[in-house]
């Protein structure tokens, strides 16, 4: 036997699919938010051997993604943080931490504790945003870890006891956001950091303007 809907019927349906609950008395559930993403925000045209890694919010000042390489065998050090471990990055910044002069960036203080910048910031030429690049060394491992191995019997190498990283940074004096591209230097140079620099796109959302 076949049964035709009431209109009656065909009223509840619609009225139950508007106020997002099914007719067993079930509210239906949101579509998942989508995953957070840096290319929200900027794309880029990594060096040869890195891939994109997924998103993160462990990394940073507010997250970000780490690269994948092909080869590169990084340090482990299972207390350092993982960006310091990577063949590179790209991260959320603390725009508090840079520093303007006449629209241009003029320093960059760390984000980290352990570490230091080696170099002065230097202007990026040609680039589509305002940038700076500078070479900084992070600790891997805390003194009393170094001692404590170096007691155990194996001491860790002093070439492995740090890393060094060149950075990008890019933000605008009246914006609130600012990023920053790495590269593990072991592996790759200040040339390469410079071309990913100029190479980075920013999406019309990238930097909010401080009201």
């Amino acid at each position: 036997m076949v049964y035709k809907k009431s209109r009656y019927a065909v009223l509840l349906c619609a009225v139950l699919l508007l106020s997002g609950c099914s007719a067993s008395g079930a509210t239906a559930s949101a579509a998942p938010p989508s995953e957070p993403a840096m290319t929200d925000y900027l794309t880029y045209k990594l060096p040869e051997g890195l891939s994109d890694g997924a998103y993160t919010a462990d990394i940073g000042n507010k997250g970000g993604n780490l690269f994948i390489a092909d080869k590169a065998k990084t340090e482990d050090a299972p207390n350092a943080p993982q960006e310091w471990l990577a063949a590179g990055g790209v991260m959320f910044y603390d725009r508090s931490l840079i520093a303007f002069k006449n629209g241009e960036i003029l320093s960059v203080e760390s984000l980290w504790n352990h570490s230091e910048f080696l170099t002065a910031p230097e202007r990026v030429p040609n680039g589509e945003a305002n940038a700076v690049i500078a070479l900084a060394v992070h600790d891997l491992y805390t003194a009393a870890e170094i001692e404590s191995a170096k007691a155990a019997g194996n001491p860790i190498p002093e070439e492995k006891q740090t890393v060094k990283m060149w950075y990008a940074f890019f933000a605008k004096e009246a914006g609130d956001s600012a990023y920053a591209l790495f590269l593990n230097a072991q592996y790759f140079s200040k040339d390469d950091l410079i071309k990913l620099a100029q190479s980075v796109h920013f999406t019309d959302g990238a930097f909010r303007t401080v009201q």
